[in-house]
């Protein structure tokens, strides 16, 4: 479970009375992936929204899931492949998904997709994606930056090198750390526009 839906459960959880007595919307901004496909041979997923109407429906992927619980039992797919996993591999297990229905997350005690409220909007973002392993230095502290990782931008600025040159700094947030700059070098990243979710957290109920 990454960073964003850990510290997403602590805050329902500490605020589930606070959320009871609300009456006016509380809105928060997620990255999210959307998932598309009409069958659980066609399920893709993607970070740009292609349109609502196309989204799969949670009742694919909870097919899917069951698909691939018979697959293990049998020791083959449905096409007649042999597999060796030994395990579901569900979606959402380490970010929120966008489906016809909402915003999902897989719980594995639940052993089933969760629900987490409706999308009321969408919001394009920055994300940077690393072509090469990078290290930041802080002092006696480092930071490891991982080839093909991707995180958001939070913000940007410009400082200069010691020649007075200027130099494009992204603000990112990697997983457990605090923000940290990082030069804009198109060697060592690469920086997209992804649609983040608006969700709002009145909205949450089981489905």
């Amino acid at each position: 479970m990454n960073n964003n839906v850990i510290e997403f459960e602590k805050w329902k959880e500490s605020n589930e009375e606070l959320l009871m007595m609300q009456s006016e919307s509380i809105k928060t901004i997620i990255p999210v992936v959307f998932v598309y496909g009409d069958d659980t041979g066609e399920l893709f997923g993607t970070l740009k929204l292609f349109g609502t109407e196309e989204l799969a429906s949670i009742e694919v992927l909870r097919r899917e899931i069951k698909e691939q619980e018979e697959a293990i039992m049998k020791g083959f797919n449905k096409y007649g492949d042999e597999i060796e996993d030994d395990e579901i591999n569900p979606w959402g297990e380490d970010e929120f998904i966008v489906c016809k229905e909402g915003i999902f997350h897989w719980d594995w005690k639940l052993e089933d997709y969760e629900y987490f409220g409706q999308v009321e909007g969408f919001v394009k973002k920055k994300v940077v994606t690393m072509l090469k392993d990078v290290v930041i230095y802080y002092g006696v502290e480092h930071i490891h930056l991982y080839r093909g990782a991707s995180y958001h931008v939070s913000g940007e600025y410009i400082a200069y090198d010691n020649e007075m040159q200027p130099l494009v700094m992204l603000s990112i947030s990697p997983e457990g750390c605090i923000p940290i700059a990082v030069p804009y070098e198109k060697e060592k990243l690469t920086i997209f526009e992804a649609d983040f979710a608006v969700m709002n957290l009145l909205s949450m109920e089981e489905i």
